[in-house]
């Protein structure tokens, strides 16, 4: 529950005194994120009798910032951008396997595709929220014990984000928070502090 209270106190102050921003050209980058991930299953928890461990996570990839028509209404734009990402992504956490809790790891390449609202500060200035979802395919898997086949070959997500974004002439650089959480069997929950930086080209790609 921490965490959503630091949630609701940015939440807060990112909607002081906020403007519109729009996005003048697409954008290619890089992206790095460091976290926390859990299982969802809930046979877990109700194993344990207590939260399920986290285990750290970590993803790096690519980003492209799609320039979008954004809707603007009280100083505040809807979609100045699409935000795409394609990403390298580890992940753990513990499962009910054959009545048997067992840590499983996972190596995944994830899309994501975020749709922000912006608001302004200032001129470089631009705090955002955002929400969309990811689409993981798993490369592998394995316990303990080595190699593991049980894990889905492919699952989806919701992602929400929240962050502030530094815009300028060339180069955009982001600092936010990301929420993840996975539907099916065996999936996950992730929640971590992302970096990603994108270079305006000379030209229009």
């Amino acid at each position: 529950m921490t965490k959503y209270f630091y949630i609701v106190i940015l939440l807060n102050v990112f909607c002081q005194n906020a403007k519109a921003q729009t996005l003048d050209r697409n954008r290619l980058g890089l992206n790095c994120r460091f976290g926390l991930s859990e299982s969802r299953d809930a046979s877990t928890s109700s194993t344990l009798q207590t939260n399920n461990p986290l285990y750290l996570s970590a993803a790096e990839g690519l980003i492209y910032l799609i320039k979008m028509k954004p809707i603007q209404r009280n100083e505040v734009a809807l979609l100045p951008y699409l935000r795409t990402e394609l990403n390298l992504s580890g992940r753990s956490g513990l499962f009910n396997i054959n009545n048997m809790l067992t840590r499983l790891s996972t190596t995944n390449i994830d899309l994501v595709v975020l749709a922000p609202i912006s608001f302004k500060i200032n001129e470089s200035t631009f705090p955002y929220l955002g929400l969309g979802g990811n689409y993981s395919y798993n490369l592998n898997a394995w316990s303990p014990d080595g190699p593991s086949s049980i894990m889905p070959r492919s699952k989806a997500g919701l992602v929400a984000d929240m962050g502030v974004s530094f815009f300028g002439e060339r180069i955009m650089s982001f600092l936010g928070f990301r929420l993840m959480g996975e539907f099916g069997p065996y999936a996950f929950s992730e929640w971590g502090f992302y970096y990603s930086l994108a270079i305006k080209p000379k030209k229009k790609i």
